[in-house]
C-alpha cells in the first residue's frame, strides 16, 4: 500500500511522509494515521486562516456569537502574535465581517474605535432590526385588515329579477291561469250582467 500511496505524493510530500520513518511495507493503519497527522499540521492553520478571513456575520447569527466564533478562530490561527495584535486582527475582522452595512461602513475608516463601542452598537442595531421586523409585521397585519374592512369582497349573488317569471313563481304555479296577485296574467274580467 505504501508504494501505491506515495505516488500520489509531491515529491516533497514524499520526502517529507519517508523522513517520518514509516515503512512502505507497514500496514495500511500505521500508513493511515501517519498520513492523517501528516496533512494535519499542514492544513490545518492555513484552513482557519482562511475561515478566520473570509468570517462574515450570519443573517440568524448575534453580534456577540460572532465575536465569540472570531476569538476562537483567532485563538488557533494567531498562536504566534502578542495578545494586542491578536485583538487588532479580532477587532478588524469583526468590523469589516458585520451584516449591518452601515455600521460596517462607520467602523471601517476607524478600525482603531474599541471593540466594545463596535459591539455595543451592534447590539443596539440587532435590537432595532427586530423592532423594525416586529413592526412591519404589524403594520402589514393592519393594513390587511384595514383593506379587508374598507374594500369588502362583494357577495356573489345570481342575477334575477325583482319579481320571480311565472315559471319561478309558486303562486302562479299553484293557481295556472287564474292567478292575478303578482302581476303575471292580465286580471280575469268578470263579463257585466
Amino acid at each position: 500500500m505504501g508504494p501505491y500511496i506515495l505516488s500520489f505524493l509531491s515529491e516533497k510530500a514524499a520526502k517529507m511522509f519517508r523522513s517520518k520513518g514509516v515503512r512502505p511495507t507497514a500496514p495500511a493503519p500505521v500508513i493511515r494515521v501517519t498520513l492523517r497527522q501528516f496533512f494535519e499540521k499542514l492544513e490545518l492553520p492555513a484552513v482557519h486562516l482562511e475561515r478566520f478571513f473570509i468570517r462574515r456575520q450570519r443573517p440568524d447569527e448575534s453580534a456577540d456569537s460572532f465575536l465569540r466564533d472570531l476569538r476562537e478562530l483567532a485563538s488557533r490561527v494567531f498562536k504566534q502574535l502578542n495578545p494586542v495584535e491578536c485583538w487588532q486582527n479580532i477587532c478588524e475582522r469583526f468590523c469589516m465581517g458585520l451584516r449591518n452595512r452601515g455600521l460596517r461602513n462607520k467602523f471601517i475608516p476607524k478600525l482603531e474605535e474599541s471593540l466594545s463601542i463596535v459591539l455595543i452598537e451592534a447590539r443596539g442595531c440587532e435590537a432595532l432590526e427586530q423592532l423594525d421586523e416586529k413592526r412591519a409585521a404589524e403594520e402589514s397585519i393592519c393594513l390587511a385588515l384595514s383593506q379587508h374592512c374598507l374594500n369588502p369582497k362583494p357577495i356573489h349573488r345570481p342575477n334575477r329579477p325583482a319579481v320571480p317569471t311565472r315559471e319561478e313563481c309558486w303562486y302562479c304555479q299553484h293557481f295556472g291561469r287564474r292567478a292575478q296577485h303578482f302581476g303575471h296574467n292580465p286580471p280575469i274580467r268578470h263579463g257585466r250582467t
